[in-house]
């Protein structure tokens, strides 16, 4: 066979499953960031850009983004859409419209290990946002405002952030055994004010959720 000779074209025909809705090729979008607000909508993250697409697919807002990947979306009760990315936590409208970005405390730009962020909403739209590095873990609150209410720091790694149906915070660190492949995850809770109360305990890293805590 010949080798292909620049300019080429390619088709490409995709089956539908029964139970599939819709599906959308995406030219150069490459979502790092994906969830659903409280409507049905689907909500998309990438480097550089954000979108809103109805429950058919169709989009119905695109807004670009300073440098730098999504890592989570969240919705609050209001629809309001949260993101969080190297640039900052970034609060938008459910039309798409700023309502506001912070960069929060904690040197992340700073801190060349830093690995992931984790973003939790509680039921009064607080902002929960834990941002990880290879050694250390912060955790800092917001309010639906933007306004920082408190921190914490631990000198661990972290793997998740969520909220208890009582309004506190749950955070869980990883920390090793001795034998290199069983890991625990820790579980820390904190007062809706920032207190830290009793250590919930530890599970198995990757058997359990934060589920079994809440």
């Amino acid at each position: 066979t010949p080798p292909l000779q620049a300019p080429v074209s390619v088709t490409g025909v995709f089956d539908q499953r029964p139970d599939q809705a819709w599906s959308l090729l995406m030219d150069g979008f490459l979502p790092s960031a994906v969830s659903f607000d409280h409507e049905g909508n689907l909500l998309l993250g990438s480097n550089g850009r954000q979108e809103k697409r109805d429950f058919s697919g169709e989009l119905t807002w695109s807004v670009a983004l300073p440098t730098g990947w999504i890592s989570e979306i969240k919705v609050d009760s209001m629809n309001n859409i949260v993101v969080s990315s190297p640039n900052g936590l970034r609060k938008v409208s459910p039309e798409g419209a700023p309502i506001w970005n912070v960069q929060p405390a904690g040197g992340y730009l700073e801190d060349e290990d830093a690995i992931s962020d984790f973003v939790a909403i509680a039921p009064n739209d607080d902002i929960g946002i834990l941002r990880s590095s290879l050694a250390s873990c912060f955790l800092q609150v917001f309010d639906a405002t933007g306004t920082p209410l408190w921190s914490v720091v631990k000198d661990l790694r972290c793997a998740a952030i969520d909220v208890a149906s009582d309004g506190s915070w749950l955070m869980a660190t990883v920390f090793s055994t001795d034998d290199p492949n069983l890991d625990f995850l820790e579980v820390h809770q904190y007062s809706t004010m920032g207190a830290e109360l009793e250590a919930l305990g530890a599970i198995q890293e990757g058997s359990y959720g934060l589920d079994a805590f809440m």
